[in-house]
């Protein structure tokens, strides 16, 4: 989560950042996604990977588990087509509606994040360096 936030400030800047900034915020954005809705859209979790229930009290429920917004599927699908495999459905990066890393796309997981902060009780302890970062996001 850490990357992703400290990615994400590093992009709003205004300059001119090369091409792999935009695809490392697009493959932590497809994994904090999945790890946050506890599995891929439409699919089961497949129990190798860490999930948000994972570090939640027992009896609370992830808020998030299997819903999906259109907005955060339709991000998830393109960032699956740009980092996940090759496709004939893959666009080019310049052609893109919009690039990896904009404020939508920041927002979207910052949300996420402090959202998993009210949850999990531990949350700091388990992820001390996205606890230093997300009060500047």
């Amino acid at each position: 989560m850490a990357q992703a936030l400290a990615l994400g400030l590093t992009l709003r800047r205004p300059r001119s950042h090369p091409a792999p900034f935009h695809v490392a915020y697009a493959a932590h954005f497809r994994a904090l996604m999945e790890f946050f809705h506890d599995a891929r859209p439409n699919r089961p979790p497949t129990g190798k990977d860490w999930i948000l229930t994972d570090f939640l009290p027992l009896g609370v429920l992830n808020p998030l588990k299997g819903r999906w917004s259109t907005r955060v599927e339709a991000r998830f699908v393109a960032s699956d087509k740009l980092v996940g495999h090759l496709s004939r459905d893959r666009r080019r990066r310049h052609h893109a509606s919009r690039e990896w890393g904009s404020q939508a796309d920041h927002s979207m997981i910052v949300r996420k994040v402090r959202l998993v902060f009210r949850l999990v009780p531990k949350a700091a302890a388990w992820f001390p360096k996205t606890a230093q970062i997300l009060p500047r996001c």
